[in-house]
């Protein structure tokens, strides 16, 4: 374990994430370590580098007035200056909120408005103000801003930054999730959990051996994970090149080669394609494969371990809380259990695994009452890494969280989900939104997707509701059939699986499954599909 986990602790303020990073440079064995490498060529970090310029930009944010608890948005793109703002913000005392620079301008107003941030920084040109804009300070990190601080950092090296009193129940970083309403709600998330989650990654995924590919978009939790996991564990983020698209899986394939990746970080979606871009495990250092974001069908995660020759893990965990607070590894043994217990094999319900250390998860039916196992029921989820709820949003607190009886807070998840009573293991069963009424009767369109994907010849499949009718949208496995009786047999094969109202009254073929920018499946884009 690196020297920064000895000191932490979820009870004491020394469990800080500012404490962490106090004394970043000396975190790695040795400071000249690389702590983030720029793909892209612009520029790498060793661990004093990024000491001295993270310093040196707390120490500009704390003498222009920045508190403990103070927000101060970050508006950007991967890039190493994303990086050193993230470390300085936390450094600082304030909270960390990531904005993505090609964000609709009205997001951006909608953000800026619910953070009421005392600081905005900027770390790239796309980056632009919105008209009107209330906030005392707009600093950009761009070259210039950067050398200034590079000599800073040196003249100031080894100085303490000025004391602030920072609580293990002071916010970290926030995080903008899209609401029902259309407006974005943004989720607070705290010291305490933040050290708890990245304390449980390190003791799992290694300390100072990791290095991780900065892949997510940075207007997502999974973004944030990628950056401090490593970096408090003594490891390297790899930054790739500016204007690399996440979808472009021969490039990240490159990637993950050329710079001995050892943890990634996957939504299954995009998995299925990179897949289809390695050729053997040999190509690659991959230690440990990280799938969540999304449902992980069980038979995807074996294919993965079986191609890429390292450990796979499906992570769950909203935005609401620390990053991931489930997690269950896909080994040969589980797959046994799994398909010994399952109707027919293959047709496992996706896990979402088992609690973390100091998670507490269950059931609960809609009566709000424990449910037994066994049972379908919305998950609920306790333990130091559930976040503060919604700033700015009171009601939608209040609808979502509550207070444990032994102190702490509670999240409702809204997602559906089994607990099974012999193994523990929690399975994913759909959303709460994602129920529809068809033709009288409740059908959860998660549950209809994974019996599409069941069908022979379906690489990957999911399911719309478009005006009366539910739509299934099918992408083949290689040439799509010239049988003009294919329609006929997924509705056939879907009709073993589901009940009579479930099945699609109609199936699409596409060619891919719209996704959104972090990879997820982009239900709402499927109505466009249908001709």
């Amino acid at each position: 374990m690196s020297q920064a986990h000895e000191t932490w602790s979820t009870d004491t303020v020394t469990g800080l994430l500012d404490s962490v990073f106090a004394d970043v440079g000396r975190s790695a064995a040795d400071p000249e370590r690389l702590a983030v490498v720029d793909a892209g060529g612009q520029g790498d970090l060793t661990y004093r580098q990024l000491a001295q310029l993270s310093g040196a930009l707390a120490r500009r944010l704390i003498a222009a007035g920045t508190a403990a608890g103070d927000r101060i948005v970050v508006i950007g793109e991967r890039s190493v200056a994303q990086v050193v703002a993230a470390v300085a913000v936390i450094r600082a005392g304030a909270s960390f909120v990531p904005v993505d620079a090609e964000a609709p301008a009205a997001r951006i107003r909608a953000v800026l408005h619910d953070a009421a941030p005392r600081i905005v920084l900027t770390t790239s040109s796309k980056a632009h103000v919105p008209a009107g804009d209330p906030h005392p300070l707009w600093l950009d990190l761009d070259a210039q801003v950067l050398q200034e601080l590079r000599q800073e950092g040196k003249r100031e090296s080894g100085a303490v930054l000025p004391a602030r009193k920072v609580t293990p129940e002071e916010p970290v970083y926030l995080i903008f999730t899209s609401g029902t309403t259309g407006r974005p709600k943004g989720a607070i998330n705290l010291h305490r959990g933040v050290a708890t989650h990245l304390r449980w990654m390190a003791d799992t995924f290694g300390g100072a051996d990791q290095v991780v590919l900065w892949k997510a978009p940075i207007g997502f939790d999974v973004a944030v994970a990628e950056i401090l996991n490593p970096l408090c564990a003594g490891g390297t983020v790899i930054v790739p090149p500016r204007g690399w698209w996440p979808g472009d899986v021969e490039e990240m394939a490159h990637l993950i080669r050329d710079h001995k990746v050892t943890v990634l970080s996957m939504v299954p979606g995009m998995l299925r394609a990179l897949l289809n871009a390695f050729d053997s495990h040999e190509d690659t250092a991959l230690a440990h494969l990280l799938l969540g974001g999304e449902a992980v069908p069980s038979d995807l995660a074996r294919r993965a371990g079986e191609l890429v020759g390292c450990r796979v893990w499906g992570l769950y965990g909203p935005s609401e809380a620390a990053m991931d607070v489930l997690a269950v590894e896909y080994t040969d043994a589980l797959e046994a259990t799994l398909e010994s217990r399952s109707p027919e094999p293959g047709l496992q319900a996706p896990l979402l695994g088992w609690p973390q250390p100091q998670v507490e998860a269950f059931i609960v039916g809609p009566d709000g009452e424990k449910a037994t196992d066994g049972d379908i029921g919305e998950l609920v989820l306790g333990g130091p890494q559930v976040g503060a709820g919604y700033i700015g949003r009171p009601d939608l607190t209040d609808a979502a969280f509550s207070s444990a009886p032994s102190g702490g807070r509670r999240y409702r998840t809204g997602d559906l989900a089994r607990r099974d009573p012999a193994t523990g293991l929690f399975e994913y069963h759909g959303r709460l939104d994602e129920q529809v009424k068809i033709r009288g009767n409740r059908v959860e369109l998660g549950e209809v997707d994974q019996a599409l994907r069941q069908t022979p010849g379906v690489h990957d499949a999911a399911a719309q509701v478009i005006g009366d009718g539910l739509i299934g949208f099918i992408v083949a496995e290689g040439e799509p059939s010239t049988d003009s009786g294919w329609e006929y047999k997924v509705r056939r094969h879907a009709a073993l699986l589901l009940p009579a109202y479930a099945v699609p009254d109609r199936v699409v073929l596409i060619d891919e499954l719209p996704v959104t920018t972090n990879g997820k499946l982009d239900r709402a884009a499927l109505s466009a599909e249908s001709p």
